[in-house]
């Protein structure tokens, strides 16, 4: 279960990551979220567009294409996990200039490198929290 995304055609920097917290409330949560499939892949889709805008927060900042170009989805269902997908870049033509940013040692005025990165596992604790608020997950 976790927030993730393939590198695909529509994102070229994306966020791969599993959720990270407390084991007893992690396994309560998918617990959760296998009962109620809908309402977990619209809490996902949520939390990825959250994602995003912290993400968005932290972009460097130049002409403002690179934050424009976030996207996050709807979330799913994949296998036994329940997934959502969110990331930055576009076109073919556009991915090698988001990698060079995201791993580059840049001096920006405004944003950071790893932007993605950092947004995702500084925040994977928190997501865990509030999806299981979203969810009304109880700890058993």
């Amino acid at each position: 279960m976790g927030i993730r995304k393939p590198i695909d055609a529509t994102a070229a920097k994306s966020a791969n990551f599993k959720l990270r917290g407390q084991r007893d409330l992690r396994e309560a949560l998918e617990r959760q979220m296998r009962r109620i499939p809908g309402q977990a892949k619209a809490a996902l889709g949520d939390e990825a567009e959250y994602q995003k805008g912290l993400a968005q927060e932290r972009t460097p900042w130049d002409s403002g294409d690179l934050a424009r170009s976030a996207i996050a989805g709807d979330g799913f269902q994949l296998g036994d996990d329940f997934v959502a997908k969110y990331g930055f870049g576009g076109a073919p033509d556009e991915i090698p200039y988001v990698f060079i940013q995201h791993y580059a040692h840049y001096r920006h005025d405004d944003g950071e490198r790893k932007w993605l990165y950092n947004t995702a596992h500084r925040q994977s604790g928190r997501m865990l929290k509030r999806l299981a608020q979203d969810l009304q997950v109880k700890r058993i």
